[in-house]
């Protein structure tokens, strides 16, 4: 049972560190910070296989990159409608050689599984030598 706290934790812990690695490493690519503005709210409307509707938003940004506008719609969405709003600014990182490659600024949710595992490894390897 201990030896399994101990590899349990140290799975986790890497787990957790490739995470945070590979994290920082695609923040780094989309290296250039820039404020996008919510132009628009796109609905997406499909079907479940048991025939219920299912309304999900996506926001339409706006920025400006080398000069250049760029409008899309972002790899985010939302249930809520009200969770976007149209005139709100969020922050985005992108490809200075390639702007049409962005990803939004909101990473809190892109580390939290990291953390997770990185918090439950140290607890595995902690609880390993408590029992041992």
């Amino acid at each position: 049972m201990e030896y399994v706290c101990l590899y349990g934790g140290i799975a986790l812990l890497l787990f957790g560190l490739i995470g945070m690695l590979l994290s920082y490493l695609k923040k780094r690519k989309f290296a250039v910070l820039a404020k996008a503005e919510i132009v628009d709210i796109h609905e997406d409307v499909d079907m479940t296989n048991n025939g219920k509707k299912v309304t999900n938003y996506v926001p339409v940004v706006s920025f400006t990159a080398n000069e250049e506008e760029i409008r899309d719609m972002l790899n985010i969405r939302s249930g809520r409608k009200k969770k976007f709003k149209v005139g709100n600014k969020i922050d985005i990182y992108y490809n200075p050689q390639n702007p049409k490659q962005y990803i939004a600024a909101v990473t809190r949710n892109a580390l939290v599984v990291p953390v997770a595992s990185l918090v439950l490894g140290i607890a595995g390897v902690v609880a390993f030598f408590i029992i041992r």
